[in-house]
């Protein structure tokens, strides 16, 4: 009885863990693809000198430092 229980515990605990890693692999995916939005946008912008594309370019930077801080969290786990 001990023993089942414990696996199943385990078990619960390793799926969990399986869940919390897919889950962040399609987060990386989603943000991944809204950066290569942002940077087709980006690189087809005449108007370079506006503030709107200063804005743009921090949101991509945020873009990158984010997928960035996912990926370490996902290989680091």
């Amino acid at each position: 009885m001990i023993d089942e229980d414990y696996f199943k515990y385990r078990e619960a605990n390793l799926l969990a863990q399986w869940d919390k890693k897919l889950a962040t692999v399609l987060k990386i995916q989603e943000l991944e693809a809204e950066l290569k939005e942002f940077s087709y946008i980006q690189t087809c912008r005449k108007d370079k000198n506006t503030a709107s594309y200063a804005r743009l370019e921090r949101s991509i930077e945020g873009f990158r430092n984010r997928i960035a801080r996912l990926k370490k969290q996902l290989y680091t786990t």
